[in-house]
């Protein structure tokens, strides 16, 4: 078993009890997990190597290795739902999710005092029961669980997974999870047609992982680092193309910034600035993400009202709508009247509700703010 290696590596110095340590260590590397359990646990506290390698053994009596690898990467590669669709089995039982929730605590704990396979085992566990267990368990991942998927990977995932590669530069296995984390899927116009996929990087240290695993031989990474560089000569041409203010060009960059602001709120303001340009030079799209920045995250009134009026004029339905409703909550029922009357004529879904909402209620049905 591949794990395996690492902890053998790091038992290497042990020096106490050598004899019954080597015949427990060698037991765990042949995977002789119930004769760890019946012979080792006398010396499990003689050293913090030899305690991990007794509960490493109670551990896969529970669940294997080879389970935890199963469950993680296809996991990982499809998720729950699509993986019982796709099979009509679950990724995991009842039972291996209390046992992998049960030991996680005590793995991570070992893992933080630096035993290589308790890392790389931390990291998948928690994998397992934040995003794969417990994500596959809701019907869509809600704010909460989002940020306690963020703040676990920055905690049990990544710097584990960098904790290996320090010790081991080589580490094949690691450097790719690390990398797997540096990239988001992009899409383009006309790429189904051209079957070329797209890569934009969002963590540059990240992604030299994955080309560290690429260069010492790891097969399926060739596609990415191609789709990495068909996504950096889009962007120069649209680059390209906006320094001659072309306004579409201008808003995709835009576009782009504001894909990169989910993981670095730094891009917001590259976004907004693009989206902004692009508006002043009549692009409509940009325009909406305009009057949206308005109305979040730069708030600012009277620019949300004045944007969201030059989309009406615009012919825009949901900016006759909303703009409708703030009249209405304003006592100016005839103007919202008007504007929702407006948006019936041009075949919007929604205006006859807010035809009611004004005929029956007086207000929104969302309410007034």
């Amino acid at each position: 078993m591949k794990l395996i290696i690492l902890l053998l590596m790091a038992l290497s110095a042990a020096n106490s009890k050598p004899s019954k340590q080597d015949t427990c260590t060698a037991l765990f590397s042949e995977e002789n997990f119930s004769q760890v359990i019946r012979q080792c646990e006398a010396i499990s506290k003689d050293s913090v190597e030899m305690e991990f390698i007794y509960f490493a053994a109670l551990m896969f009596m529970d669940v294997s290795a080879d389970r935890i690898n199963y469950i993680f990467y296809n996991g990982k590669q499809v998720g729950s739902y699509l993986y019982k669709y796709r099979t009509g089995n679950s990724l995991y039982t009842n039972m291996e999710k209390y046992h992998l929730k049960n030991h996680f605590p005590k793995l991570a704990a070992y893992a933080d005092q630096g035993i290589p396979l308790a890392q790389l085992l931390t990291a998948k566990v928690f994998y397992i029961n934040v995003d794969i267990i417990k994500i596959g368990e809701e019907d869509e991942r809600s704010s909460a669980s989002y940020d306690e998927f963020k703040s676990g990977m920055a905690k049990f995932y990544l710097p584990n997974l960098e904790k290996i590669v320090a010790v081991e530069p080589n580490h094949v296995e690691a450097l790719v999870l690390l990398g797997l984390e540096s990239f988001n899927p992009e899409y383009i116009e006309g790429q189904y047609e051209s079957r070329t996929k797209y890569y934009s990087i969002k963590d540059e240290k990240l992604y030299a992982y994955m080309l560290r695993a690429h260069q010492l031989g790891h097969p399926g990474l060739q596609e990415v680092i191609d789709g990495v560089a068909a996504w950096d000569k889009h962007i120069q041409a649209i680059e390209k193309q906006a320094k001659n203010q072309d306004p579409d060009a201008i808003y995709k960059l835009g576009q782009n910034a504001y894909r990169k602001s989910h993981d670095d709120k730094r891009y917001l303001d590259d976004a907004f600035k693009y989206y902004l340009q692009a508006a002043e030079l009549g692009h409509e799209d940009a325009l909406r993400s305009v009057n949206s920045f308005y109305g979040n995250q730069h708030y600012d009134k009277e620019k949300y009202l004045s944007t969201l009026k030059q989309l009406v004029n615009l012919n825009d339905t949901k900016a006759m709508l909303r703009l409708g409703d703030i009249y209405l909550c304003n006592q100016r029922t005839a103007e919202a009247k008007a504007l929702y009357e407006k948006a019936l004529i041009l075949k919007d879904p929604i205006a006859q509700y807010a035809l009611d909402d004004l005929k029956y209620d007086g207000e929104p049905s969302l309410g007034c703010r």
